[in-house]
């Protein structure tokens, strides 16, 4: 049960604490007055989505949401880990804090996720906002309705099929992904294929390998100079010519010269001849080096042929799949990637397909068993309607709900759900939302709501005006119908306009709005049984006027009556 909700700095309501009693509260209060902004301070406090920096007071940068809960139902264990508690509780304080940027939540003081708090709500408080009434115009709304009816084994089933319905719409989302990148990939396929033959063709393995042919050629390209040099220069330094002898011949000669005149006591040849050697020995090295270079030059036209053909082809791919060769390397590596990637996706998709078919038989399975509950539950759901619409003024409507398979899945199955509708004798039963007025729509709400609250066994119900587009006796039929629920032990919280529901509450809240130098303050009265004050307010709802002996009666009567 809701024993209190505080609000602190949220939209128009500044201050404002409310404690709640078990059976029927009414909430009146004039439009505008913050008693709508009371009751969505509930859903708020259980997650529901906005904008911090719109639903703070103007002016504020702090704000929160306060409810007290007694008297808990059982909570699911994962839940009550989820809420960091050491066991179920009898009692619970659900806080959401916001500022301008953001809000947080609060559960017993422990810090929770609006995930957590969200899931809370189920088993505390079914909230009829105006809003909800739209929502019966919503097929998949219709669905939601007559699924909350079903048993834990439904539930379960339901819930498995959600899981699996995940996995397998993830593993057609890949499947989908392959198609497309494969279908992308045929396109280019000859064109990757081309171009890949072209680089492999080019048997690239050395990134360098074209500087190293420049090279090559422009020393083939010199051979013949360079081998008349290389001659020159062996036959200057070892051979001679045949009028002189080869400098090394010459050298060696003097070095014979010196070490004689050292030998005599010329100390200075002695030094001279050991410079004359290194320079003889240096000449000799010298030829050497000049031999090895004449012998690794080649004439050969066709090994010159081969080079520049060879050198043609890696220009016209290092241009092509450039600006390098480590450029062209690398793009026949990610080719090859590519075209075999092709290939391993038919693996891949082939064990995605055949994973993605074994739970298409588990969906099948689930969805079976889902349909046939729905339809159990749709016939059950459609006479048990019937008496809740006589108890609502509505005699002679019909009430069905229509259970059809559709061509696709989703995650709740493979039913369409609809509810169908029929005010009046001799009329078709139509959909819902085609056929029914706003009051109509109104008590058609209303009873579904008492008979999802039957089997949901939450211990709180709020209705923000469902006596909208009613009046007279319908409005009684309405009053009734929440009395009588607020009599089955739930505690019923309904803001209305309409005296004849206002007079049947146990308890009154009345919401006035008062401004006092341009600051808006919101009061909550509070009033029980037959006092003046909430004759006044009854008296101002049904006549307009709350001082005049007639609306004072009128006011009594309506007690009296309810």
């Amino acid at each position: 049960m809701l024993s209190s909700v505080s609000v602190h700095n949220i939209a128009i309501l500044d201050e404002v604490s409310v404690e709640f009693q078990p059976e029927l509260t009414v909430i009146t209060g004039e439009t505008g007055s913050g008693k709508s902004i009371l009751i969505e301070s509930i859903a708020l406090a259980f997650g529901q989505k906005i904008s911090p920096k719109t639903i703070l007071r103007h002016g504020t940068e702090r704000g929160f949401v306060e409810l007290q809960f007694t008297h808990v139902p059982t909570l699911p264990a994962k839940l009550v880990e989820a809420l960091g508690l050491d066991s179920q509780p009898d009692e619970l304080v659900i806080r959401r804090e916001f500022s301008p940027t953001t809000s947080r939540y609060r559960v017993e003081g422990t810090p929770v996720t609006a995930d957590v708090a969200s899931q809370l709500r189920p088993y505390l408080v079914d909230l009829h906002g105006q809003h909800d009434l739209t929502s019966l115009f919503e097929p998949e709304h219709h669905r939601k309705l007559l699924d909350s009816l079903g048993d834990n084994d439904f539930q379960s089933t339901l819930a498995e099929h959600k899981t699996i319905y995940g996995q397998w719409r993830l593993l057609q989302r890949q499947i989908e992904a392959i198609h497309t990148q494969r279908a992308e990939f045929e396109k280019q396929q000859e064109f990757f294929k081309f171009q890949y033959n072209e680089l492999k063709a080019a048997n690239l393995g050395d990134a360098e390998e074209d500087h190293t042919l420049r090279d090559q050629l422009a020393r083939m390209k010199n051979a013949e100079h360079v081998i008349t040099a290389c001659d020159n220069t062996q036959q200057a330094l070892l051979y001679g010519t045949d009028s002189s002898g080869s400098m090394v011949d010459a050298l060696e000669n003097l070095g014979g010269q010196y070490r004689k005149l050292s030998a005599s006591g010329e100390a200075d040849f002695d030094a001279y001849h050991q410079r004359l050697s290194n320079l003889t020995a240096e000449l000799r090295t010298l030829a050497d080096d000049v031999a090895k270079t004449q012998h690794a030059v080649s004439l050969s036209p066709a090994e010159l042929d081969t080079a520049v053909e060879r050198l043609d082809t890696l220009e016209k791919i290092r241009r092509k799949f450039g600006p390098t060769l480590h450029h062209a390397i690398a793009e026949r590596d990610r080719l090859a990637g590519l075209l075999g990637d092709a290939e391993d996706s038919d693996d891949e998709l082939a064990l995605l397909e055949q994973q993605a078919g074994k739970l298409a038989r588990q969906l099948d399975g689930l969805s079976a068993t889902l349909s046939a509950t729905r339809q159990t539950l749709a016939k059950q759901l459609a006479d048990d309607m019937t008496p809740q619409l006589k108890e609502l003024a509505l005699p002679a409507a019909r009430f069905d709900v229509m259970v059809a398979p559709t061509t696709h899945r989703h995650e709740h199955g493979s039913d369409a759900v609809e509810f169908g509708f029929s005010a009046n004798p001799g009329e078709p039963i139509r959909p819902l939302q085609a056929v029914a007025s706003g009051g109509e729509l109104s008590r058609v709400l209303l009873g579904l709501k008492v008979l999802a609250a039957r089997h949901a066994h939450v211990g709180t119900l709020v209705f923000d005006e469902i006596d909208t587009g009613i009046s007279g006796p319908t409005a009684k039929a309405v009053a009734n119908k929440l009395k009588a629920l607020a009599a089955h032990g739930l505690q019923v919280l309904c803001i209305t306009h309409q005296p004849l529901v206002a007079a049947a509450g146990q308890h009154h809240l009345h919401v006035e709005k008062q401004l006092h130098d341009n600051h808006v303050t919101v009061i909550v009265h509070t009033y029980h049984g037959n006092d003046d004050a909430r004759r006044a307010i009854l008296a101002t709802l049904t006549t307009g006027e709350a001082t005049t002996d007639d609306a004072d009666q009128l006011a009594r009567q309506l007690l009296a009556q309810a």
